[in-house]
C-alpha cells in the first residue's frame, strides 16, 4: 500500500471517468470534478440578481503542465459552457489535485 499521494494520483483517472465534467482552461479541453453550484441571490440595482459559483478540482499529477504552471486568480475557465473567473486557488503539492473556486464572469 502506497502513501495517500500515490493513491490520489492512481485513482484520479478513474474519478474523472466516473464523475468528471468537461471544462475548458487555457484553450485545453479536459475533465475535472465540479461541485454542485450554489445559486446566490443578491439585491442589485433594479431588483434581484443571481450569481453562480463552483469549486473545480483539476487533476494535475507529476508531469502535467498544470503541475508546474497551476491556475491563478483572475484567469478564466469554461464550465458547462459558461465562462467563469477563478477567484481562489488551493495548490498543495504533492497533492495531484488543484482546487479552484470560480464565479460567473461579468463579461460572460
Amino acid at each position: 500500500m502506497g502513501n495517500i499521494w500515490d493513491e490520489l494520483t492512481n485513482d484520479g483517472p478513474e474519478f474523472l471517468t466516473e464523475f468528471g465534467r468537461t471544462v475548458v482552461f487555457r484553450n485545453q479541453t479536459f475533465k475535472a470534478l465540479v461541485s454542485r453550484a450554489p445559486v446566490e441571490q443578491m439585491l442589485a440595482e433594479g431588483g434581484f440578481a443571481y450569481n453562480s459559483s463552483y469549486n473545480v478540482r483539476i487533476y494535475a499529477p507529476a508531469g502535467n503542465p498544470l503541475e508546474t504552471s497551476p491556475p491563478t486568480q483572475g484567469e478564466h475557465i469554461t464550465v458547462f459552457g459558461r465562462r467563469y473567473t477563478i477567484t481562489n486557488v488551493t495548490n498543495r503539492p504533492p497533492d495531484p489535485w488543484v482546487d479552484v473556486g470560480v464565479s460567473i464572469s461579468s463579461n460572460a
